[in-house]
């Protein structure tokens, strides 16, 4: 019968999540740049490059010995940013965020009817779900899945630890 879940919480109440045959991937962001940002300069230099400034850097500070103290004065970006932080990705989704809670990248959707919460539900709603399979290393082998204007949620965000053995 395809691929499902049911979901049974504390209080008793179950869920049944049925999932597409194939996953529908939504349209996913450009890649983030490899890049960190410079604190010099405060322009974005690659990784690559920000290692071999700092090699010379070092090199420079070693066989010189007395050179001029190196926070004498603090970059106007030194409070703001840590050494080698990565910046933030410039492809961000602003806009999807202030409606999902779960992210593009790596986000897979169907529409809300197959999310079941009080049993069948007519196909065709207007709601849709987002899913993904792992959420990544703060909370690893762990899937989401959260559902918009589906039967009888306005919103629903749930946990799920099997999910990731639904993958195909």
């Amino acid at each position: 019968g395809g691929r499902r879940l049911s979901v049974r919480f504390l209080g008793g109440e179950s869920w049944i999540v049925r999932f597409p045959d194939t996953d529908e991937m939504l349209p996913q962001p450009e890649g983030v740049p490899n890049l960190v940002l410079n604190q010099i300069s405060g322009k974005r230099v690659s990784v690559a490059e920000a290692a071999e400034q700092q090699q010379q850097k070092d090199e420079g500070n070693g066989s010189e010995g007395a050179g001029a103290p190196q926070d004498a004065s603090p970059s106007p970006n030194k409070k703001d940013v840590a050494e080698g932080e990565p910046i933030a990705d410039p492809n961000s989704q602003i806009d999807d965020r202030t409606a999902w809670a779960l992210p593009l990248r790596g986000a897979y959707t169907m529409g809300a009817s197959y999310f079941q919460p009080r049993g069948s539900v007519p196909p065709g709603m207007k709601g849709r779900c987002r899913y993904i399979y792992d959420s990544g290393p703060e909370d690893p082998g762990v899937g989401r899945l959260e559902c918009h204007e589906g039967d009888f949620y306005k919103f629903a965000l749930v946990p799920l630890t099997c999910l990731p053995q639904l993958k195909r």
